[in-house]
């Protein structure tokens, strides 16, 4: 009895080994098919960022470009509003000397007149 059940067993399994073998074998393919599509949705992800990355460094670059000449730009500017800063120092200092003068020019007149009347 126990042959009868062995020898069952041993039919019942030669039986089932092909179906087995190839549920086997569809796990394996779906499980390759499932890895590629994982692949190329996350290649297609690291693409995209890398496209991303490349804009950002482009405009970064620009940026940067823009900055050195707005950089230059205002040492310009600063550099002639200095030179106007001094210039107007200088009239300023012309002007104000030039003030004197006159002040000084009308006290020797008045000082003249004062004297010419006195003699």
């Amino acid at each position: 009895m126990l042959s009868v059940h062995l020898r069952e067993a041993e039919r019942r399994k030669n039986e089932l080994k092909p179906a087995l073998e190839a549920g086997a074998k569809a796990v394996q393919e779906a499980a390759a098919n499932l890895s590629d599509e994982l692949l190329k949705v996350i290649n297609e992800d690291v693409q995209e960022i890398y496209m991303a990355e490349r804009q950002i460094e482009s405009e970064l670059r620009n940026i940067e470009r823009l900055l050195s000449s707005n950089g230059y730009q205002i040492h310009q500017w600063t550099t002639l509003l200095d030179r106007l800063t001094s210039e107007l120092k200088e009239l300023g200092d012309v002007s104000n000397w030039a003030a004197i003068m006159e002040k000084s020019a009308d006290e020797i007149r008045d000082i003249s007149k004062q004297l010419s009347k006195s003699a």
